[in-house]
This record gives C-alpha cells, structure tokens and sequence, in this order.
C-alpha cells in the first residue's frame, strides 16, 4: 500500500508545474491589478502546506476488494529570497523545517527536514530547475508549486472581473488546465495576515498524462524487491477548484485552499486531493 501512495503525491507534482513562474504584483491608480509578486534578497518567509490524498485502491486479483486509502502529509517550508538579478532572475533556497506524513500505517517523520533546495525562477518567468538532495527537491515541488501559488493573471484586472485562461500542464505541450479565473473582492484581512488581500477563484479541467508505476512486480535481478511497471500516455482528466489571497502591495501569496477530482489515475479511483498553504506571520 505504501507504495500506491507515492503515485498520488507524483500526480501533484505532474499537475503543479503548470501554475507557477507567476509573478503576481501592485494595485495601479484605476484599481486594475496585475499582482505582480515583489522579492527582495534576504527575505524569509515560512508556509504551512497541508496535502491529503484520498481513494480507493483496486488491488489485483479476482478476488481482491477494493479499499479506501488516505495519505496525509503536513509540512512548514521555508523560503529564502537570495538573489535578485537585474535581468529579473530569482535565486531562492527552500528547506523543510518540520513535516509527517500520516496515513493508516501510522505518521512517519519526513527525512527531508533541513535539506535546503535552490529553485527560483529564470529571467523568462520559467521556473529554474531544482538543485539538491533529490528527495528534498521533489517534496519541495509537491509543497511549494501548488496550483494557485503564484498565480497569473491572464491580463490587468479589476475586482469582479473574470476571463478564461490556459495553462500548460505536465510534460507534454498537449496537456493544459483550461477554465476561468475571478477577481471577486479586496479583503481588509486574512487571517492573522496584517494588510489587505484581493481575493481570486479559480476553476478549472485538466489532462495529464500519467508517467508512473501502475503494478509493482518482482525484479528479475533481485528478488526480494519489486518494481513498477510503467504507464505511460494515460491521459488522466480532473477538476480543479482554487481559493487564493494575495497581498497586493507585495504580490505575495497568503493563502490557497484546493480541491482537485478526478475519476481515476492509474489503479486510484474517486481521486480528491484537498490542499492548503497558509502564509505564517510569526
């Protein structure tokens, strides 16, 4: 079972990468926002992600029940602004101070803590490639670049506007998230957050194509252990539902909340993946 979870969090991975490199910015004289994010070498800033995965899982055999299946993993992340290159490219160095991951087998530890990842995102607004140890570099993924982190506008907007928009998603230039964004008000407060936040939605279908491990098999070479064997160009579909708060001064994130269904990836049916990263202000 442990292994069928691993799945999940790789799902999250295959649909994050394409909500971010968003810059997100300052409200102009009109109230037309752009949220345009503003980082300054030297700032830290702390997010508690909060990810749950829940299914159920086909086991093979004729006989086999399907079961229910839950995967938790909860996390604080750190983010350290290091450069701010006049071409407009981020260095950042992540690491994660504390996180478990819990499921019905127990809460484990993450052994990730305190490995710093350097990421950032290149003079072009993409994402700069991670550097580090590589467990560290994929949970960092996972936590940091969830849809409705950073998020683009597609044009200059003001409150209670909407437009359609495309995301490239995965891999693939054939896999994308289409829907429409909304800018549905200017909040006084979010939380224990000090400033004013505008509020966006968004929603969304998408596709990807699944890359991971479907059934695990013996390994020819070692017996005792098993392997996966690969899918490849499963196009997998899901719904996305975003909440997001951003500081419109600063373009800085404060909060998401997620919700993202869909109706099979691999041998996981009744998908849900519901998420949160919360901004700390102490």
């Amino acid at each position: 079972m442990k292994m069928c979870f691993a799945r999940h969090f790789l799902f999250i991975s295959l649909i994050t990468v394409c909500s971010f490199a968003v810059p997100l910015n300052t409200a102009r004289a009109d109230d037309t926002y752009t949220l345009q994010r503003i980082y300054h070498a030297g700032d830290k800033d702390r997010y508690h992600v909060n990810i749950v995965v829940e299914g159920t899982y086909q086991p093979e055999g004729l006989l086999a029940k399907p079961m229910k299946v839950r995967q938790e993993i909860d996390a604080v992340v750190e983010e350290d602004t290091k450069e701010v290159r006049p071409d407009g490219t981020i260095i950042l160095e992540s690491r994660i101070i504390s996180g478990v991951t819990k499921s019905d087998q127990g809460t484990v530890k993450l052994d990730t803590i305190g490995k710093p990842v350097v990421t950032g995102w290149g003079a072009d607004g993409k994402i700069i490639q991670p550097t580090g140890d590589p467990a560290a570099a994929a949970q960092i993924v996972q936590l940091d670049t969830l849809p409705g982190v950073d998020l683009k506008l597609p044009h200059p907007m003001k409150i209670g506007d909407q437009a359609p928009f495309e995301l490239a998603c995965g891999f693939t230039n054939d896999q994308k998230i289409t829907g429409n964004i909304q800018m549905v008000a200017l909040v006084d407060k979010v939380g224990d957050y000090k400033g004013k936040a505008v509020e966006l939605k968004l929603t969304g279908n998408g596709v990807v194509a699944a890359h991971v491990g479907d059934v695990y098999k013996p390994d020819p070479n070692h017996p005792n252990q098993m392997i996966p064997s690969m899918v490849k160009n499963e196009d997998q579909s899901f719904k996305l539902e975003t909440t997001t708060y951003v500081d419109p001064v600063t373009g800085k994130t404060i909060s998401v909340t997620g919700k993202l269904t869909s109706p099979k990836f691999t041998n996981i049916s009744d998908v849900t993946i519901t998420y949160t990263r919360q901004l700390l202000t102490k």
